[in-house]
Order: C-alpha cells, then sequence, then structure tokens
C-alpha cells in the first residue's frame, strides 16, 4: 500500500493575491439599528468570517480596513486597499429602511457616470455579479434583489474592482433573523468568498 499523501485542495489558487475586506461603518457610526441589533457589528463579523475563508480555503492574503471597533472615513478605506496593494475591495453592509417590508440582499457596483474614477468598472462589476450569484445559491432563503449601479464612494473612488454588498435588511423581520444568526453570517460568508474566488480566477 502506497502512503497517504496531504494535497492542496484544487479551490486553494489564490497564489497569494490580497483581497481587501471592508466591514462598513464602526465606532462612532453604528450604520443601521433596529433595536439591539447594530449594522457594524454585523458587518464586522462577516468580515471576520470573510477572510478567514478567503485565506484558509482559497489561499488569498485577505486584509482588514478595520479590525476592531473603530471609525474610518470613507477615504481612509481606500487609501487602506492602495496601501495593501489589493487585488480586489469588497465592503460589507447592512441595508435599513422605515418600510420594514423591503427585505433581500443586493450588490453595489459602479457606475459609468463622471462619478466614478475607477478605472475597473467592468471588473467591479463582474466582480459584484459573481458574489450576487452566490449569494442567492448559497442563502436562497433571503429575497435576491440583485446587482445594483449605485454612485458609492468606496467603490466608484477606488483603484481596483470593488463592490459593495447588502447582505439584507437590519429592518426587515426575515432577514433580521439571518443577519443575527451565526450560522447564517458564516454562510453569507462562504458565499461572498465563492463569488470572489470566481471573479479572481478569471481576473488577471
Amino acid at each position: 500500500m502506497k502512503p497517504a499523501t496531504t494535497t492542496t485542495p484544487t479551490t486553494s489558487t489564490g497564489t497569494g493575491r490580497t483581497i481587501v475586506i471592508d466591514a462598513g461603518h464602526g465606532g462612532n457610526d453604528p450604520g443601521a439599528v433596529y433595536g439591539s441589533s447594530y449594522e457594524k457589528v454585523i458587518a464586522f463579523d462577516i468580515a471576520v468570517r470573510l477572510a478567514s475563508t478567503l485565506s484558509n480555503t482559497y489561499g488569498y492574503h485577505a486584509r482588514m480596513t478595520r479590525t476592531s471597533d473603530t471609525y474610518l472615513t470613507l477615504a481612509q478605506r481606500v487609501e487602506l486597499t492602495k496601501s495593501y496593494k489589493g487585488s480586489a475591495f469588497v465592503s460589507l453592509h447592512t441595508n435599513s429602511s422605515t418600510n420594514t417590508s423591503y427585505h433581500g440582499h443586493e450588490v453595489l457596483v459602479p457606475t459609468g457616470e463622471s462619478y466614478t474614477t475607477n478605472p475597473y468598472i467592468s471588473a467591479s462589476r463582474s466582480l459584484g455579479a459573481a458574489i450576487n450569484r452566490e449569494l442567492g445559491a448559497r442563502v436562497p432563503t433571503i429575497r435576491n434583489r440583485g446587482v445594483k449601479y449605485q454612485n458609492v464612494y468606496v467603490v466608484g473612488k477606488n483603484s481596483v474592482p470593488s463592490t459593495l454588498v447588502e447582505y439584507g435588511f437590519i429592518s426587515n423581520a426575515n432577514d433580521r433573523s439571518h443577519l443575527t444568526s451565526t450560522t447564517y453570517r458564516q454562510r453569507m460568508a462562504e458565499a461572498t468568498a465563492s463569488g470572489i474566488h470566481q471573479f479572481m480566477r478569471s481576473y488577471k
């Protein structure tokens, strides 16, 4: 009998490239709040899980714009992408509305308007679409609101393929039950990581 050998999973093809993970809000900026649920806390938890999955499953260097409950300006988040020499940037958020019937996850990508100075508009849209597909497939109990073109600073003013994920409405009971569940946060992180990896495999 041949001795058992350990092989590297075929999915681990990150080749050491750096993915910048941006947990939205932080510090004195809580983001959306509903009761005891805070966007900044949910986003940070998913970000930690996403960074771990990208590193351990796919072999990327995952760098977080914030590693604690601290406040960063939007410009600082974009600058960190440059200093980290990131290959892609993904910002994590939850949505909110005064209309509690609004629900679902969505992914925001750059517009073609003059607001957007990011040279990677097409790649950013491909990145967002890949993440959106995986979220729809892996977390089907949250409505898929699709990919939206919006003027978002950390996406439109960045210098690498960039997108912003809204994982659901903290103001909606069904979405909130997912957002406050560690099981579903892990699924969201894994779906996002898979989408990033699918994009990165085709992006050189």
